[in-house]
């Protein structure tokens, strides 16, 4: 269940406090296979994360796992706000990473939004991979392992041109962004700083200062004095 977050500086200590868990500043798990992904790609499936830090894989297992101060996945993203979307809907993802809700037994299935008796699998022109009801449409052989696009193949070759950060399409990393860096379509950006206009920004640097006036109080500069 969404429960709302009210007031900017709630939202600012967030943000100042975990930077460095929201951006993935430390290198011990920044580029690498979550382990459930490790297991799906020996297994044959090849895990479809891009750039998402979270969210489905397509293996049946997540791309990652929020943190606490940005506990909310949205788009592959980590966020510390987040409305769920469910109107129309019975069952599903609710835009935040969480539910709409859950189907009965005797309507089991999630099709589009609504709990089905039924459900159809969507295995055209597929050889593997997901089928839309939580099966398969078939597993590789191990002349074959690899499942990608839906088909089976027998290697996969990284692909990291022009990127220098963000998976190579082969369930590997095309590199590493430094603290108070984002991983954006391949590119490391800056982003330590979106959240708040003064004080640390988490790795040792500044957001900036405040005026005469003015103190830095949680990220955001606020009039005090001269």
């Amino acid at each position: 269940m969404w429960i709302p977050i009210s007031g900017h500086q709630v939202v600012l200590a967030l943000a100042i406090c975990s930077i460095s868990a929201i951006l993935g500043c430390s290198n011990d798990t920044a580029g690498s296979l979550p382990a459930g992904d490790a297991a799906a790609a020996e297994a044959g499936c090849l895990p479809a994360c891009g750039d998402n830090e979270c969210g489905d894989n397509g293996c049946g297992g997540v791309c990652g796992h929020c943190p606490e101060a940005a506990p909310f996945c949205v788009n592959g993203t980590c966020k510390i706000e987040c409305e769920p979307e469910c109107v129309g809907k019975e069952c599903g993802d609710n835009g935040c990473g969480g539910s709409c809700g859950e189907c009965p037994e005797a309507a089991p299935f999630c099709v589009e939004d609504k709990c089905s008796v039924e459900c159809e699998p969507q295995c055209d022109d597929k050889e593997c991979g997901p089928d839309g009801c939580g099966g398969l449409c078939g597993e590789c052989p191990e002349a074959a392992p690899m499942c990608i696009g839906g088909k089976c193949q027998v290697e996969c070759d990284p692909d990291c041109t022009g990127k220098v950060c963000g998976t190579d399409g082969c369930g590997g990393s095309c590199g590493q962004c430094g603290c108070g860096e984002a991983c954006e379509g391949g590119q490391c950006a800056y982003v330590a700083c979106e959240l708040i206009e003064c004080g640390d920004d988490g790795c040792g640097g500044s957001c900036g200062d405040c005026g005469c006036g003015e103190i830095c109080d949680l990220g955001k500069c606020v009039f005090h004095n001269c």
